[in-house]
């Protein structure tokens, strides 16, 4: 029996379906490419981010380092500059003359303030201008990673700076080995307090930090 067809149109429709292949084959290639630059990207995301948060978490350390330095400072004598030390009424809250980062622990809990510090879910400033400081090596210094975050401060304007510290005390500590009489006249006292640094950028994340410290007083 003869071929019906021509030769010519068999070639024709040999050649139509190696087109229809490679093109099939373009197209799966084109989304393994895209697919693979999306995976890339988020990468890099991810790569970013976790820099991101190293950064901050430096950046928190390192005042409540400088945080730690000015509440133990207390009661050192500078001959050369006796000014540049706090005095112990300065950091105790029921006395006057303390400043307005030092908080009462009671008013901190009774303000709301102590539930919304550990609520995962509170993303506004709970640090500010009214109940905290700015640390000195934002406002003299200058922290170069937020100056490179686009961050413009100057000690004429704290409200700007994105991280703030307070401490909040002071409970008598009374339990362990430390023990020590309290409001005994002429008995040294140990006390308690949490100093708290917060850093808070709508670009960056939030971080919140809280470290204990213990100081002897008398």
């Amino acid at each position: 029996m003869k071929n019906r067809f021509p030769r010519h149109i068999a070639a024709m429709d040999e050649n139509g379906s190696m087109i229809v292949i490679v093109l099939m084959l373009l197209t799966l290639m084109s989304i393994i490419g895209i697919a693979s630059t999306n995976t890339t990207v988020m990468e890099n995301f991810i790569v970013r981010n976790s820099s991101l948060r190293k950064e901050n978490l430096h950046m928190v350390d390192s005042v409540a380092t400088e945080a730690y330095q000015r509440v133990n400072d207390v009661e050192y004598a500078d001959p050369a500059d006796p000014t540049a030390f706090l005095k112990p009424d300065q950091i105790m809250p029921d006395m006057p003359g303390h400043f307005n980062w030092v908080l009462d622990k009671d008013l901190w809990r009774t303000s709301g303030n102590l539930a919304a510090w550990y609520n995962r879910a509170h993303v506004g400033p709970i640090l500010t201008a009214a109940n905290s400081t700015v640390p000195d090596s934002v406002t003299t210094n200058d922290i170069d990673v937020l100056t490179q975050r686009g961050y413009v401060y100057d000690a004429a304007h704290p409200e700007l700076s994105p991280i703030r510290y307070a401490l909040v005390g002071w409970d008598y500590v009374t339990e362990g080995g430390e023990s020590i009489a309290v409001n005994q006249p002429g008995v040294p006292t140990i006390k308690k307090a949490d100093l708290l640094v917060e850093y808070l950028s709508p670009d960056y994340g939030i971080i919140r930090l809280i470290v204990g410290v213990q100081k002897q007083f008398g």
